[in-house]
């Protein structure tokens, strides 16, 4: 059995814990009880839970940009690429389910999430560039392809909180649902149809 080290023990044992319960219901003092450590073995890592909070949207991110490039450019490719996509709002459903109090109230928070979504739409520019010209989707207009952008970063964001609006419990095949819906996006600009 391979041994996690201290600090992503942390960063494992939080992501579950506020993925269970929230953000705001759990404290430091709770992730040191669930993982087995002393606070100030916690404090050695992290010097609060916003600390924490913060360095697991870094490994989010971190784990989509490992990602390799799909093999081959198809429409299977591009649907596979949301299914990841989904998979790792998943595995980080608590920051999906609390953007918009962590952007507003933690400013370090804020500012990552700013510089992260300026990045992303430039990597969807070049990923849609890419698709449009291996004959996957039509040539779109300027206002279609930041409509087509917003949507999906949007859809990003936004899909587990408007769940918990129409009172769905959150599981996987809940927000799996969400994919037939994004891929509607998509279908007015598909060259290639749907196998």
């Amino acid at each position: 059995m391979v041994r996690r080290n201290t600090r992503q023990l942390i960063l494992d044992v939080a992501r579950d814990l506020f993925n269970e319960r929230g953000i705001a219901a759990i404290s430091t003092n709770h992730i040191c009880e669930a993982a087995g450590i002393s606070p100030g073995n916690l404090y050695y890592h992290f010097s609060n839970k916003q600390a924490i909070i913060l360095e697991l949207f870094h490994q989010m991110i971190a784990q989509w940009d490992e990602e390799p490039p799909p093999s081959e450019i198809s429409l299977k490719s591009f649907y596979s690429q949301l299914e990841k996509m989904f998979s790792l709002i998943w595995l980080y459903r608590f920051l999906h389910r609390e953007f918009a109090v962590l952007v507003r109230e933690h400013e370090a928070f804020a500012s990552s999430f700013q510089s992260i979504q300026k990045r992303r739409m430039q990597e969807m520019d070049k990923a849609l560039d890419v698709y449009i010209a291996a004959g996957v989707f039509r040539p779109m207009k300027r206002e279609e392809r930041s409509s087509v952008k917003r949507m999906l970063w949007f859809f990003s964001l936004h899909w587990i909180p408007q769940l918990e609006l129409e009172g769905h419990r959150i599981t996987e095949a809940r927000l799996r649902e969400g994919i037939p819906l994004l891929r509607m996006v998509f279908d007015p600009f598909l060259i290639e149809r749907r196998k």
